[in-house]
């Protein structure tokens, strides 16, 4: 790539990318410019430096080498990744703006690149795991549901079983009871009729039979309402303690679900956490990217003027060198006319100085403490003598 700056200097490099601390290759030709050798010098210098100041350019360079001859090679190198521009100055302290290779030097390490996409695709598979999370906790969540139904189901199954079994065992108990005492009302029949054969046997047989009769007949009814009350009190006691283990069962089992569902709740919290964190820090990125695309948009902008301004420029600087090339100094009328101007001024600048001289003998000065005051003067005629010379 080569670049034609305002004194037809010229840049070439071989290649526009490189990797970190390769040399880069740069061949100039500046014979046909004003500079001065060994502080005229060429630097890479990041390209959002924008200004041709020499000053403002040597602040930001990362690299450079100064150039003795008119026209060579030479090396720069940096370890920064980025984008550069290579120019070149007339010299040191506020040097002359010379060329500047067009393209942009861009520093960038492929491994630097690999391991950037790694990265992405890591990002991507977290994510994907953060769903695959999500979406197994809403699984668990479903089968725990599903869990909770059952058991409910399967509460309300062995309630049901209970009330059916508290009911047949009653009805046993029942029927037992009945049959005892159809036992019991059969065995007084028997013997009372044993006894009312025997009663044949006299009167007094027949009474103390009947006594003793009545006797039994008081005591079996007695041991039956014994019996019948234990009965009533074993079953009222077994249901009473069939119901509190039942209580105990519903109570146990409301309070695992209620841990259940509390802790299923805490799982989705913290996983609805993560995602929101995740989610911000995403939004949070989107936007840094968005700022930097939006920076990145507006420098482009701005190089994309200045190198058309730039290409307007360098024609108007080629046809004025056109220009002064064909420029025929012998022929040209006003440069006899400023030639004669400047040898009357010399001639008088001579004379003055000579004046000086005298001036300062006769004062008794020393020449070195003017000295200060005649650079002044030579310098202001300099000035007055490059002022008539552009204005030509």
């Amino acid at each position: 790539y080569i670049t034609i700056g305002k004194d037809i200097a010229s840049l070439t490099i071989a290649k526009s990318e490189h990797k970190p601390n390769e040399a880069i290759s740069v061949t100039y030709d500046i014979r046909t410019c004003n500079y001065t050798s060994g502080s005229c010098w060429i630097g890479l210098i990041p390209s959002h430096i924008i200004s041709t100041s020499e000053i403002v350019n040597d602040q930001h360079d990362v690299d450079y080498f100064h150039v003795s001859n008119d026209t060579g090679n030479g090396t720069l190198t940096t370890s920064q990744q980025g984008r550069y521009k290579i120019k070149c100055f007339a010299n040191d302290n506020g040097g002359k703006y010379l060329a500047c290779v067009e393209r942009d030097v861009i520093i960038k390490d492929d491994e630097e690149e690999r391991r950037q996409r790694e990265r992405e695709l890591e990002r991507q598979r977290e994510m994907e795991r953060q769903r695959e999370l999500v979406r197994q906790a809403e699984m668990r969540r479903q089968r725990e549901l599903a869990r909770q139904r059952e058991l409910q189901r399967a509460a309300a199954r062995r309630r049901k079983e209970y009330e059916q079994a508290r009911q047949q065992t009653m009805e046993k108990m029942r029927l037992e009871a009945l049959q005892r005492a159809d036992k019991l009302a059969k065995a007084a029949e028997r013997v009372r009729a044993q006894e009312r054969a025997e009663a044949d046997n006299g009167k007094n047989v027949q009474e103390k039979v009947m006594q003793r009769m009545k006797y039994q007949d008081a005591e079996k009814a007695r041991q039956h309402d014994e019996m019948e009350d234990l009965r009533r009190i074993a079953f009222e006691k077994k249901t009473k303690e069939m119901e509190a283990q039942r209580k105990r069962e519903e109570e146990a089992h409301r309070k695992r679900m209620t841990d259940m569902i509390n802790n299923i709740k805490a799982k989705e919290h913290e996983v609805k956490d993560k995602m929101q964190q995740r989610q911000n820090a995403t939004e949070q990125m989107r936007a840094s990217i968005k700022v930097v695309d939006d920076q990145i948009q507006q420098n482009s902008d701005e190089l994309h003027k200045l190198q058309q301004q730039y290409r307007v420029t360098e024609v108007k600087l080629q046809n004025l060198n056109t220009k002064i090339v064909k420029f025929n100094k012998n022929n040209d009328s006003d440069y006899k006319r400023w030639k004669d101007e400047m040898l009357d001024a010399l001639r008088i600048f001579q004379r003055d100085d000579e004046e000086i001289c005298a001036a300062i003998e006769k004062t008794g000065q020393r020449e070195g403490g003017v000295g200060r005051f005649l650079e002044l003067t030579h310098a202001l005629i300099g000035e007055t003598m490059a002022s008539q010379d552009e204005a030509n």
